[in-house]
């Protein structure tokens, strides 16, 4: 039995494990693929990057820009400030060193395909998979799915009423707290009982 068990081997799964881990959790990590670093989500990020990893054992930076232009979805953003270019392999590879010296029971080709009265569409397909997960709960559409979980835990997620897929997309980002983690499992929790 875990005390945590996070779903998805990128660098956002693996810096959460690690941390949950190193507040002296037991914490298994699942992840589909059957290597870590092998996510097609963008390797742009800001200086902040150095709140989560130590300077020095940074060799995954491959650039730095002074602005960069985001395209979403047919809309662009301008982000000004220091933006650097990493490489995600190199990235992941080293959040998995780090999650597995800090006592994380990681498990490579398994993947998570429903919890309890929830149930997660991540596509199988890589290209497709950037989002920790697409996820429906019994008994809701995808908007009063998202609008419950804005409504009474301030969780923000977007949601996709699609003929082929509906649900909601859960899009967790390095910034994000252990707090904010527990407050989406207490979330999903309290609306599947």
């Amino acid at each position: 039995m875990y005390d945590v068990v996070v779903v998805g081997g990128g660098a956002v799964g693996l810096y959460l494990a690690r941390k949950f881990a190193e507040k002296n959790s037991s914490v298994l990590l699942l992840e589909k693929k059957e290597k870590i670093g092998q996510k097609p989500c963008s390797g742009l990020v800001s200086s902040k990057i150095f709140e989560f990893i130590n300077k020095g054992e940074d060799d995954f930076i491959e650039n730095e820009f002074l602005k960069a232009r985001i395209w979403l979805e047919g809309n662009f953003f301008d982000f000004n400030g220091k933006a650097l270019l990493l490489n995600r392999e190199k990235l992941d590879k080293y959040f998995f060193e780090k999650a597995k010296k800090a006592g994380v029971d990681i498990r490579l080709k398994k993947e998570v395909r429903k919890i309890e009265k929830y149930k997660i569409n991540t596509p199988h397909y890589a290209g497709s998979s950037c989002a920790l997960a697409n996820v429906t709960m019994e008994g809701m559409t995808a908007t009063e799915f998202s609008a419950a979980l804005w409504d009474r835990y301030q969780i923000f997620t977007v949601a996709i009423e699609h003929p082929i897929v509906k649900g909601v997309r859960i899009t967790p980002h390095l910034s994000n707290s252990i707090a904010d983690i527990e407050r989406l499992k207490s979330a999903l929790k309290e609306l599947a009982s």
